[in-house]
């Protein structure tokens, strides 16, 4: 019989998604509610991070605004994994992971779900998909952005 295990916040590799946890909680909100993508933009320079961030790395502004992100994307690179998932990924090994390229610039390194790696490929079109993750230690549904090929 496996041991009940206490949960430790320092060793959850999934991040806090909740207004009483993280200042970023939109980001998770639009992603879990809205099923789409956002990130921040400063609102003294313009500049538009990946990931969203509370403060500018151009200007160190504090005054942002949430912007919406593409929900597709091109594979930029990818690579298999094998082994070493996380435990919510571990049983569809193997795992495509890739850098996926916006339209706006910006660029974010995510699994690809739906694509073994014998269909993967550089310039590849895929789309965002929403997954759950393990909840937090209040049982709330956490969330995190993966890809998968337009049209699966």
């Amino acid at each position: 019989m496996a041991e009940q295990m206490e949960y430790y916040t320092a060793m959850d590799l999934v991040a806090q998604q909740y207004e009483d946890t993280t200042k970023l909680y939109q980001f998770y909100t639009s992603l879990r509610e809205e099923h789409k993508l956002v990130t921040t933009k400063c609102k003294d320079c313009g500049h538009v991070p990946w990931p969203p961030r509370t403060l500018c790395p151009e200007c160190l502004s504090t005054d942002y605004e949430w912007v919406d992100m593409p929900s597709t994307g091109t594979i930029a690179s990818w690579t298999a994994a094998y082994a070493g998932m996380p435990p919510e990924l571990a049983a569809r090994a193997p795992m495509v992971y890739a850098l996926v390229d916006f339209e706006n610039g910006l660029r974010m390194p995510t699994a690809i779900l739906e694509c073994a790696p014998n269909e993967a490929k550089t310039g590849m079109e895929v789309e965002l998909v929403v997954g759950d993750v393990q909840p937090d230690q209040q049982g709330r549904r956490r969330v995190a952005p993966y890809f998968k090929p337009v049209g699966r």
